[in-house]
């Protein structure tokens, strides 16, 4: 596929445009330039293994939402149903959402920081909005092995009960407690994976056919 200067000028556009809010905002903050172009454990003086598992998880979070939105992309040209392309696309714009609050640290840090309201308030809007997904295409879903997502969504609840009782486990758990919460975050973003990867992959598998 040729891609046209009209569509090059429109993403390099909107690349500069995204850089330059960005570097507004670090300079709004009274940080160096170095902290926005540096590798966040350069510029903290980290150990390299500081933050792996969290990397690890908005890695397959950004590869989930890509292959969803290419698979839509690819049902929408070849005129498949509406309710296929309708359940990759809303699902893969969920995964960008939870991807972004992975990586900018949204219900950790940002929503405290900047409006003084506890990140936990999103958990039942992402809650609620897998509910909606999976009652809208509900039909789709069914046609699917969905076993790995219902133990993501498992793992997930897991995850969110350890957080949210979590003074009473540090006490007995100490730093494991951590390792516990987010151990379940992490295999619940991988079985998240493993459903969506499966997915789509038979989902291209039918449009090509047999071999």
């Amino acid at each position: 596929m040729t891609t046209s200067v009209r569509t090059l000028l429109a993403i390099n556009v909107g690349a500069l445009l995204s850089l330059a809010a960005a570097i507004g905002a670090t300079l709004a903050a009274g940080l160096p330039l170095s902290a926005l172009f540096r590798d966040p454990l350069e510029v903290a003086g980290s150990h390299a293994l500081v933050g792996l598992a969290s990397n690890v998880g908005v890695l397959l979070w950004c590869a989930t939402a890509s292959i969803c939105f290419c698979t839509a992309e690819s049902v929408r040209r070849r005129g498949g149903n509406r309710g296929t392309r309708g359940l990759f696309t809303y699902f893969a714009v969920l995964t960008s959402v939870l991807l972004a609050d992975d990586l900018l640290m949204i219900h950790d840090r940002l929503m405290r920081d900047t409006v003084g309201v506890g990140g936990w308030v999103l958990f039942p809007l992402y809650g609620l909005a897998v509910v909606f997904g999976a009652y809208r295409y509900a039909d789709v879903l069914a046609r699917t092995d969905y076993r790995p997502a219902v133990l993501a969504l498992a793992f997930f609840a897991m995850s969110m009960g350890v957080d949210a009782v979590q003074s009473p486990l540090q006490n007995v758990l100490g730093q494991w407690r951590i390792a516990v919460e987010d151990g379940f975050k992490f295999l619940g973003i991988v079985a998240w994976t493993t459903y969506w990867v499966g997915t789509c992959l038979g989902e291209l598998g039918r449009e090509r056919g047999p071999a």
